[in-house]
């Protein structure tokens, strides 16, 4: 499933640090991308997991804003 979600990622180093939490609840084959040159700051995520909430609920908590965007 692909997840499509609004943030606050705006610079390299939210970007890091993103990634640094994603890669310890996303294993391959799953896999993500950013897209900062969209107004949302866009994460989407390809996700085929357990529970998809843990790792946003992570990201809020960590101090990136996380919102998942309707289809």
């Amino acid at each position: 499933m692909i997840w499509v979600f609004k943030t606050s990622i705006d610079s390299s180093e939210d970007i890091d640090k993103a990634t640094s939490l994603l890669n310890r609840y996303i294993q391959a084959p799953s896999k993500w991308n950013f897209d900062l040159e969209d107004c949302d700051k866009i994460l989407r995520i390809e996700y085929h997991g357990p529970d998809i909430l843990t790792v946003i609920n992570t990201l809020n908590e960590n101090g990136i804003r996380c919102e998942e965007l309707p289809d």
